[in-house]
């Protein structure tokens, strides 16, 4: 994972892919992060979402809407399973 080996923060979000567990609060909360960490010369942390978007296509569209409107495609990640 390249933002494991950049020495970037990581923030984890231990959720199911299911529209009750409010994983698009995570995203705009790293949205939130990365224009603050910008401003002040700060590395964006890497979320990592351990979750499978296959569990529901429907949220996971929508999730994936939430990521791209504020520039987050390369600041996130989804791990398919738990470890």
């Amino acid at each position: 994972m390249d933002g494991v080996l950049s020495g970037r923060p990581i923030l984890i979000c231990l959720n199911r892919i299911f529209p009750v567990k409010g994983i698009e609060i995570a995203i705009r909360v790293l949205a939130a992060i990365k224009e603050v960490s910008g401003k002040r010369g700060l590395n964006i942390p890497y979320l990592l979402i351990f979750g499978d978007p296959r569990e529901d296509p429907e949220y996971a569209a929508e999730l994936a809407l939430h990521i791209q409107e504020p520039g987050l495609t390369d600041d996130i990640l989804f791990l398919a399973e738990f470890p």
